[in-house]
């Protein structure tokens, strides 16, 4: 039988740790949680985790301490430690990989960058959404100018979108779509160019021209209707 790999998240803001267990939710692993620092060593000596994402600024004792004893202990020294720090009062990266940890997150943490962060240490850590079939028209406008394209597929993070106009990655669209099945009200971002799949050779010829985009500043009505198509296409 295979046991699933155990991550230990160890944050005192429940919003924080809410957050990174949805960044997980596709991850198939034991998600443990920790308040602060103390908890966080007792926890894994108890578990094992096999990857600690770990905040820097908790009560009882911080992330930077607990880094550095689990780091001095032999039967916890070889667990991968991601911190978690906010620049503030003079705490940077260079400040907080001195305590002995394998690499470092700034808040507020990006979702790709937190899961491709946490692959480099453990290979479950699961990057994709699920993608959805979604064949509806997509504007988008960019640098000023006003296009069109129609999406491919869809994830509650971002939309493929079939169209042969000449975008970089990293740039960033304002972007307005209907999902009919669900609402008339039409779901608006701002969003930003993850990947480019044109040209020859593709990225993947499986799929049209066009590009994928990650939704950025979705609002809380626009995602609710986009996790509810995501989840009636799947059901």
């Amino acid at each position: 039988m295979t046991t699933k790999p155990i991550i230990l998240l160890v944050d005192d803001l429940d919003f924080f740790l809410e957050m990174e267990k949805d960044y997980l939710s596709k991850t198939q692993a034991d998600i443990r949680i920790a308040k602060n620092g103390k908890i966080a060593i007792e926890t894994a000596r108890r578990v094992l985790p096999d990857l600690i994402y770990m905040d820097v600024q908790m009560p009882v004792m911080d992330g930077m301490e607990a880094c550095r004893k689990i780091k001095q202990d032999p039967l916890l020294r070889n667990i991968p430690i991601v911190m978690v720090f906010t620049e503030t009062g003079g705490v940077t990266r260079e400040s907080v990989m001195l305590c002995g940890c394998d690499d470092a997150l700034i808040k507020p943490v990006d979702r790709k960058l937190f899961l491709e962060v946490g692959r480099k240490f453990l290979y479950h850590v699961e990057r994709r959404d699920k993608r959805v079939s979604c064949r509806t028209t997509v504007e988008f406008r960019i640098n000023g100018l006003d296009r069109q394209g129609l999406s491919h597929d869809l994830s509650k993070n971002g939309v493929y979108v079939e169209c042969r106009e000449a975008l970089k990655q990293g740039d960033h669209v304002y972007l307005s779509f209907l999902l009919p099945t669900i609402s008339s009200h039409k779901i608006q971002a701002r969003g930003r160019i993850a990947w480019v799949n044109q040209g020859f050779p593709r990225t993947n010829n499986s799929l049209p021209q066009g590009f994928g985009i990650e939704f950025q500043n979705l609002d809380s009505i626009c995602r609710r209707m986009v996790e509810e198509y995501v989840k009636k296409a799947t059901n």
